[in-house]
C-alpha cells in the first residue's frame, strides 16, 4: 500500500464494511471467505457499474471446495 500512496493512487485494505468504491483494493484470500467479504463488494461494484478490472497476485494460492491450497 505504501508504494500505491506514494504514487498518489487513491487505495484501501479491504474490510466488510467497505461498501464505496475505491480504485485499488489490497485483499487476502481470507476475505474471499468471509460470509459477506471481497466477494460481495465485488458483486456489489459490478451491480453499481463501478467495476473495471480485478488483479490476482499470488496466483500460486488457490481456491478449492476444500479450502485454501498452496500449489507449486
Amino acid at each position: 500500500m505504501a508504494k500505491a500512496q506514494a504514487a498518489s493512487l487513491h487505495s484501501a485494505l479491504f474490510t466488510t464494511s467497505l461498501q464505496e468504491p475505491v480504485p485499488l483494493i489490497f485483499a487476502s484470500v481470507e476475505h474471499m471467505l468471509e460470509n459477506g467479504g471481497l466477494l460481495h463488494y465485488l458483486r456489489l461494484m459490478s451491480e453499481r457499474g463501478q467495476l473495471e478490472h480485478i488483479v490476482i497476485d499470488e496466483c500460486h494460492v488457490v481456491l478449492t471446495s476444500q479450502g485454501i491450497e498452496q500449489v507449486g
